[in-house]
């Protein structure tokens, strides 16, 4: 099974709290799936509180053609600056969530100590991202 037909199956239509797409082939092209039909397939497995993350990468072309598309079918997407190689997550909120921000720094320091990853640039990411398009 694909993951055009994996979305679109009316068996997973609101099941899934996180779905993260990978949207490259093996030869890293793509993205290969970057329509709205995809996206409303991945909007309509999600519950009502579900999100979906990818990551896109490419040329600017290809942000542009997949956040339109998004944005489209979702109710809130935001991306976090580039972290390298052109790389940028995108977070796709089936319903616009209420951030507090004090909650995602402690959730980010937590992070930071069990398992060392930077959860509090990606924080700092998202408040900008707020501030900026907000």
């Amino acid at each position: 099974m694909n993951a055009l037909d994996f979305v679109l199956d009316p068996g997973r239509r609101n099941s899934i709290n996180v779905l993260q797409a990978d949207l490259y082939d093996e030869q890293a092209r793509g993205p290969v799936l970057d329509t709205p039909e995809f996206y409303r397939g991945c909007y309509d497995c999600l519950t009502e509180k579900g999100i979906m993350t990818a990551n896109l990468f490419g040329d600017i072309g290809n942000y542009d053609k997949n956040l339109q598309a998004m944005e489209q079918v979702f109710d809130a997407v935001v991306w976090l600056p580039e972290v390298h190689d052109a790389n940028i997550v995108v977070i796709a909120f089936k319903h616009a969530p209420q951030i507090d921000f004090s909650v995602l720094y402690e959730r980010a320091g937590d992070i930071k100590r069990r398992m060392n990853l930077p959860a509090k640039k990606w924080v700092n990411g998202l408040k900008e991202w707020m501030r900026d398009h907000g």
